[in-house]
């Protein structure tokens, strides 16, 4: 294989890994905030429900960019 190949192979992993995992945490802050949110409502249910919150929209914000970058990257 010659080393183009072997970049793109490494960034192919690359990409499936961080993509995975973005997407597995987006997965797990969302059954996070569900259980918070079926809690009964206190001052610690209502704080950790916004930072629950405010952990999903970066992650979606970093989910988002990778894919504007990939979408750049393939001439989109």
């Amino acid at each position: 294989m010659d080393i183009q190949g072997e970049v793109l192979e490494e960034l192919w992993v690359w990409d499936k890994d961080v993509l995975g995992e973005l997407e597995r945490r987006i997965k797990k802050v969302k059954k996070d905030l569900e259980s918070w949110r079926r809690r009964c409502i206190s001052q610690e249910q209502v704080n950790w429900e916004h930072l629950l919150w405010y952990k999903l929209e970066r992650l979606q914000d970093q989910l988002n960019v990778h894919w504007k970058q990939r979408a750049h990257t393939l001439g989109c």
